[in-house]
């Protein structure tokens, strides 16, 4: 349906229903100074000389892709990445990854991710982590649920790997709907940006703050999205709870990062690996 035709359609529904309030942004509730970490050149070298283990899908591909850049622009060589499956490096650093599971069921991402450390997986590396993704998280997700499976997993995981360092992450978000994409939600379409799947994500990241943010060991990605290259976390309120929603710069799809979230996101992931490495 072309967009100006939407458009026209959506100013007759909103005249004659007098539905003007379904178009207004939600309002921001609080907001809270956050800063974002970034590698300096003594993490990136840190980094390098680690073996790390990072479990992901589509966003952590995003970050991947963007570390070589990172690295050449710090006059450094970029760590070697593996694919999950092909033969680990007898010395050095390496960063080895798998994109885990199946998108949409994040339990048996963090089974997943328990079976191939116990698998032998363990033994090589120093650090591990598991990130979810935005699409495991809906407005219908039992958040509790998932946060039990992943903080048990986690701490068996540690309990049997002393020597290894895991990372804990919270869940990635989504951009929040600009006009078009309200004017689009005001005709059915366009779901997947309800601000109610955000507040879902939003309760999940909180109960991951609450448990791990004091370990040093937490990579906030969805903190990182939501400030951008600000200083302040802005908090918006909906009929499902406060949300935070990726900063539209950072993204082309809504979802995914462009080459600039790419770049803040994967330097604030080598702070955190390098942080955890050195610990």
């Amino acid at each position: 349906m072309p967009k100006p035709f939407l458009i026209v359609l959506a100013v007759v529904v909103i005249i004659s229903g007098g539905a003007f309030f379904m178009l207004r942004p939600e309002p921001v509730a609080r907001a809270e100074p956050y800063e974002v970490a970034r590698a300096t050149a003594a993490n990136m070298q840190t980094v390098e000389s680690a073996r790390v283990f990072f479990a992901h899908q589509s966003v952590g591909d995003n970050v991947l892709e963007a570390l070589p850049t990172i690295f050449r622009s710090a006059q450094l060589s970029s760590p070697t990445t593996i694919e999950l499956g092909a033969k680990l490096p007898q010395s050095g650093g390496f960063i080895v990854h798998t994109h885990i599971g199946s998108n949409g069921e994040p339990l048996g991402k963090i089974a997943d991710f328990d079976h191939i450390l116990r698998a032998g997986l363990a033994e090589s590396i120093d650090v591990a982590m598991l990130k979810l993704c935005f699409v495991d998280f809906n407005a219908e997700t039992d958040v509790n649920v998932i946060f039990e499976s992943y903080k048990s997993t986690m701490a068996s995981l540690a309990a049997s790997y002393p020597d290894v360092r895991f990372v804990y992450t919270t869940v990635p978000l989504m951009a929040d709907r600009d006009l078009y994409g309200r004017l689009k939600a005001l005709l059915g379409r366009g779901q997947e940006y309800d601000p109610a799947h955000n507040a879902a994500r939003e309760r999940y990241n909180a109960l991951v703050r609450a448990e791990y943010a004091g370990t040093g060991r937490l990579f906030d990605v969805a903190a990182v999205q939501a400030v951008g290259h600000g200083d302040m976390l802005r908090y918006k309120s909906s009929s499902s709870g406060e949300f935070l929603a990726m900063d539209p710069a950072l993204t082309s799809d809504g979802g995914h990062l462009n080459q600039d979230g790419a770049d803040l996101v994967a330097r604030n992931w080598l702070a955190v690996i390098a942080h955890a490495s050195a610990g």
